[in-house]
């Protein structure tokens, strides 16, 4: 049986009926026989019948009513009981004769053509019906299903459709004389059909306002036009977002619009209100009404916006209409939502992938690990590569060994328990007993929605090479400040050294021209000899920082070569109370710069006279192996340990230049011409307790 069923749908009130399922009953066990058909008895409509029969029919063609055939009679009688629409065509000329359920269909032409011929009534369609008519009167049987037809029943030209059929009819002779229509009206069912395709579209997906604009404009019979305004999340303000079936949408949001949304409940306006007076660009529609409704997703929502639908003016604006309206609206709501639950989904798998792509692309290793036994979950190649292993799957004791896992898992457990982040600069880690390193490192906790712990994003950054480079620039800044010290004090140094010879000379040359004394040859010899020697050395000094320290080889014997050197200094040395112990052993050829090496004996003797003035000097040339070896010691205080290397370097002197006079230039000169002959120069304690210069040239 057919119940009522009642439903508040967005502040509208709308009836339609149900159907219980047959066969099944929610108040019944077991199945049941579906209902019977309920009989519809019709008397006819007395009105109507009463018009037919005082119509003036001796006015027509078919004459008074009595002269009519009995077989006309017959089927009169039988079409004016009928609930449904039905006409007879009949004669050569298709004389009307149709019952009340016809004369809607008829509409202003009722009742001016009863009895009047089909093409008088239907001009328009007279060529298409009249060759139909012809057949169904040679016998054959029509019929036409859902055909669109345009009544005027409610004072307005309506859309409808209507299903008959053209069967002939015979007279009292039995000849073919009229043609019998029935009409069965569909409108109902094709309007439910188009709107159920409609809401089928809206539903099959998630929409966008778009997409929704573009399935509402596929069905411009029952929606001519539609205007989709959304609230912006920021402050609220209605936007229209989509529209369909306008040439242009209105200016701002119509007021009927806002007051719509404010409410939260439907309406139904003229469409004037929406769209102005009806004119020009809007002409098009020819809407006489529109429906306002919230899109929420249920009732009592605050509205994410409002859907504007004109109505059809070729329809009649009934609880049918305002349901599918109501419906559209709610498939609408949730097609949005589910669109932007789609949307949000792709956009946090899109978000997603691109942190699990920063993760793994990130030059700096990288890593997860989750639970209180620090199971790696996730690992970059940066963190593979720089474990030298790969770790996913693995808790952190079973990747790696004592040796790291001793001081790191009491920092994770820690992080873990406390929720705390550890930072660590500059940790060294051991990853095997031969490979260790020093990072920059950061543990930090990763909480579930409830807020605990459940595991540890690892950071890690080498920064061995940093450091390495970091320390060697620092030993350069201090190698670089030493430098500048000992330049200031060799210019300070030189600037003395260099002012002493100078100022004996000028003072020997002043006398000499005031003939206060006789000139010592030697003395100035000796003065000009020192300058020369402060001027070779600053020289050398920039050939050496230059690379153009030039070497002259030539086959020499190294002893014969030291026994002139020394005896050039042994004058000076007697005068002194010094002497010099040779011991030159012979047979030392080799190739070698004559000038150079006399250069280094002459710096190391003169050293030796400076630090051991009075005391005997020992010269030594022996063989060692493949190399000739010069051998300086003297009997002074020594050399430090501390001091033995550095004594080498440009402007570096054992003691102050207070306490013995010199550039600190001789040793590094004479250390740079050695190795120039692929040899070597050091110093050690002698046995006298001084100090012993050796120097080492290869023979061959």
């Amino acid at each position: 049986m057919a119940a009522a069923a009642v439903f508040a749908v967005s502040g509208w009130i709308c009836s339609f009926p149900t159907r219980t399922l047959p066969g099944y009953s929610p108040r019944m066990s077991g199945p049941r026989s579906p209902p019977g058909p309920e009989p519809r008895f019709s008397a006819g409509d007395e009105a109507f019948e009463k018009l037919f029969l005082s119509h003036p029919w001796e006015r027509t063609r078919l004459g008074p009513m009595e002269r009519w055939p009995r077989r006309l009679l017959g089927y009169v009688t039988m079409i004016l009981k009928w609930p449904t629409p039905a006409i007879i065509f009949w004669g050569p000329d298709q004389l009307q004769l149709y019952n009340a359920g016809y004369a809607e269909i008829m509409g202003p032409r009722h009742p001016e053509y009863l009895g009047r011929t089909y093409a008088e009534c239907w001009p328009d369609t007279y060529p298409t019906i009249h060759p139909w008519m012809q057949r169904v009167l040679r016998d054959e049987v029509l019929e036409v299903v859902n055909a669109p037809i345009t009544l005027t029943r409610h004072g307005f030209e309506e859309e409808a459709y209507f299903t008959f059929s053209f069967s002939p009819l015979r007279d009292d002779s039995g000849e073919i004389a009229g043609i019998l229509q029935p009409v069965v009206e569909k409108t109902a069912e094709v309007l439910a059909q188009r709107r159920v395709a409609t809401l089928r579209e809206l539903a099959a997906e998630a929409v966008s306002p778009d997409r929704v604009a573009e399935v509402l404009d596929r069905n411009a019979f029952d929606i001519p036009f539609s205007l989709f305004y959304l609230g912006t999340e920021a402050d609220h303000e209605l936007v229209l977002v989509s529209q369909s079936g306008l040439a242009s949408a209105p200016s701002g949001v119509p007021a009927a619009v806002q007051r719509t949304f404010a409410s939260n409940t439907g309406r139904v306006v003229d469409v004037e209100e929406i769209l102005g007076p009806l004119g020009g660009a809007f002409a098009q529609t020819a809407s006489r009404k529109a429906a306002l409704l919230p899109v929420r997703r249920i009732a009592g929502e605050a509205p994410r916006g409002i859907i504007v639908l004109g109505a059809s003016p070729r329809l009649p604006f009934d609880d049918a209409y305002r349901a599918f309206f109501e419906v559209a609206a709610g498939e609408i709501s949730a097609g949005l939502a589910a669109g932007q639950e789609q949307m949000m989904r792709a956009n946090a798998e899109r978000e997603r992938q691109n942190l699990y792509d920063f993760f793994m692309q990130t030059p700096a290793p990288l890593c997860i690990v989750l639970g209180p036994e620090h199971r790696f979950a996730l690992a970059n190649r940066s963190y593979v590569e720089f474990v030298g292993r790969e770790v996913v799957g693995k808790t952190v004791s079973e990747a790696f060994g004592p040796e790291t896992t001793t001081a790191f898992l009491p920092l994770l457990d820690r992080v873990y328990a406390t929720g705390e982040p550890f930072v660590g600069k500059e940790v060294p880690v051991r990853l095997s007993s031969d490979q260790e390193a020093l990072v920059n490192m950061s543990y930090v906790p990763l909480r579930s929605s409830g807020g605990a712990t459940k595991g540890i994003l690892v950071f890690a950054y080498d920064i061995t090479a940093e450091v390495k480079a970091r320390k060697q620039s620092e030993s350069l800044a201090k190698e670089l400040q030493s430098a500048v010290r000992a330049r200031d004090e060799f210019l300070g140094i030189a600037s003395h050294e260099l002012k002493t010879p100078l100022t004996s000379l000028l003072l020997q040359i002043q006398m000499l021209q005031r003939g206060l004394a006789a000139v010592d040859p030697e003395k100035l010899v000796k003065q000009a000899n020192r300058l020369r020697r402060l001027v070779d050395d600053m020289l050398d000094i920039s050939r050496i920082n230059a690379g153009k320290l030039a070497l002259q080889k030539a086959e020499a014997d190294l002893s014969a070569l030291v026994n002139d050197v020394l005896d050039r200094f042994e004058p000076q040395l007697v005068s002194d109370g010094s002497r010099i112990i040779r011991r030159l052993a012979t047979g030392l050829i080799g190739n070698w710069d004559a000038y150079r090496l006399e250069q280094v004996l002459t710096n190391l003797m003169t050293n030796a006279l400076k630090y051991a003035p009075g005391k005997p000097v020992t010269v030594t040339t022996r063989r060692h192996d493949a190399h000739a070896v010069i051998a300086v010691a003297d009997e002074g205080s020594g050399v430090a340990l501390e001091d033995r290397y550095r004594i080498f370097q440009q402007f570096e002197r054992a003691t102050s230049a207070n306490e013995v006079s010199g550039l600190g230039l001789g040793l590094y000169i004479s250390k740079q011409i050695v190795e120039a002959h692929r040899g070597s120069i050091h110093v050690e304690a002698s046995q006298a307790g001084g100090a012993e210069f050796v120097v080492e040239l290869p023979l061959s």
